[in-house]
């Protein structure tokens, strides 16, 4: 998709009335640390330092609707409990999103609970009553519908077969959509698809409500009038945007346009940032509780020793960002015959390194301000250096952060490269 063709979109959607039906979630992720195994079973110990809840399967599909820009409608069943408590509060906090949560005292409000350590789920745990509406609330639910699709340009279904989505209201949100000349889009986990649409792969960190995220881009999409195949690649590029984060996420506008310039980058290119770049990554990194590393340098004629350094400061992180002075400040530490090769050859050297996660160019003397704008949890330089002497030292270990010396390979010098190159000449 180009990026006219997107925009086109993003901005048709905005106002565009979209109606999610369906079961309500309350997704739970309890996050920790794993150090050790329990002395009473072969299970490990979760030592939990934080957790988010948030609104599950059609609940995380109006989010998904509203972060679009969309007006979000969502109806369906809850709990009368602490769960379903939650629920209305998060539907009430959530802009963008108007609610019709009816309560049935008969059932509990479905909840999962996921435990998480360094990115991985641990263990789910479920809460739910999966037996079809009584009677009394189906009916309710159905003259809800009614009602709340007036002026809807698409009515998504989401059916995570937890008992709401009986045959009685799939048949109001076909006579809803009828009436309002509305699109009805199913995303039903009791049956199959064989119909598929394809992207190119991102970084997986984590699925959950990636279809809901696929099923609110398509049908906020086609509320605003967009065609089918256009509306089907939003929906692709939205759901690859949220599989990059923790837990079930929302992807915006900001974001897709972000996504697709990345998507026509080379590689190597997607691994240079600017500092704002470099803080909207590091948000995604954090929120997957993943090691920050930093280190920084010229680089100005890459040789085996800075690949041997770099390759070691990776090992201490999951994530390394390589500061890179651009040609002035090269230019101010080193002098004027400095740099050999210019910043953008020296940043797609170091972007082609697998090692390298970002390249960060920085134009002062010093990369204080962008170690501060990083924070780090590990700050990597040369061991010809002494620890205290390390700009960004006192800042990195004042909030428990790691400072790290890491080895040079003998024989091997920008300086002395380049002095042999004169005597040649």
């Amino acid at each position: 998709m180009d990026l006219e063709t997107l925009q086109t979109l993003l901005s048709a959607i905005v106002g565009a009335r979209v109606v999610a039906v369906g079961d309500v979630m309350v997704d739970r992720f309890v996050y920790g640390d794993v150090t050790r195994v329990s002395a009473e079973a072969p299970i490990p110990i979760l030592l939990r330092a934080r957790e988010n809840v948030m609104l599950g399967a059609a609940g995380n599909v109006a989010r998904n609707i509203a972060a679009l820009g969309a007006q979000a409608v969502l109806i369906g069943v809850i709990g009368r409990d602490a769960a379903g408590q939650e629920a209305l509060t998060m539907v009430g906090d959530e802009p963008g999103i108007e609610g019709f949560l009816l309560t049935d005292a008969d059932r509990p409000t479905t909840v999962k609970t996921r435990f998480v350590s360094s990115g991985q789920q641990l263990l789910r745990v479920d809460l739910e009553d999966v037996a079809p509406l009584g009677a009394e609330i189906e009916q309710r639910l159905i003259r809800t519908i009614h009602d709340a699709a007036r002026g809807a340009g698409a009515i998504l279904l989401s059916d995570y077969g937890k008992g709401v989505v009986t045959p009685g209201v799939i048949e109001a949100c076909l006579a809803a959509a009828r009436a309002e000349n509305a699109l009805l889009i199913v995303d039903s986990k009791a049956r199959s698809f064989g119909r598929h649409f394809r992207r190119p792969a991102p970084e997986v960190f984590d699925t959950s409500g990636a279809g809901d995220t696929t099923l609110s881009a398509l049908g906020a999409a086609l509320a605003g009038r967009a065609d089918l195949n256009p509306a089907i690649e939003l929906a692709l590029l939205a759901s690859s945007v949220a599989v990059e984060k923790a837990g079930t996420a929302t992807a915006s506008p900001d974001e897709l346009i972000e996504a697709e310039l990345a998507a026509h980058r080379a590689p190597m290119e997607a691994k240079i940032a600017t500092i704002s770049g470099m803080e909207r990554t590091l948000t995604r990194w954090r929120a997957r509780d993943l090691r920050i590393g930093f280190t920084n340098g010229c680089f100005d004629i890459l040789h085996p020793g800075h690949v041997a350094y770099l390759n070691q400061a990776r090992q201490w992180c999951d994530r390394l960002i390589v500061g890179l002075n651009t040609d002035a400040s090269v230019r101010t530490n080193k002098g004027p015959d400095r740099p050999v090769n210019p910043l953008e050859a020296r940043a797609m050297v170091l972007a082609g390194l697998s090692c390298v996660d970002l390249v960060v160019p920085f134009d002062e003397e010093t990369p204080e301000a962008l170690i501060t704008a990083a924070r780090p949890d590990v700050l990597i330089k040369g061991g010809d250096y002494r620890l205290e002497d390390i700009v960004g030292y006192g800042y990195v270990t004042g909030y428990g952060g790691d400072v790290r010396l890491a080895s040079f390979i003998e024989g091997h010098s920008t300086t002395a490269t380049i002095a042999k190159l004169s005597e040649r000449s």
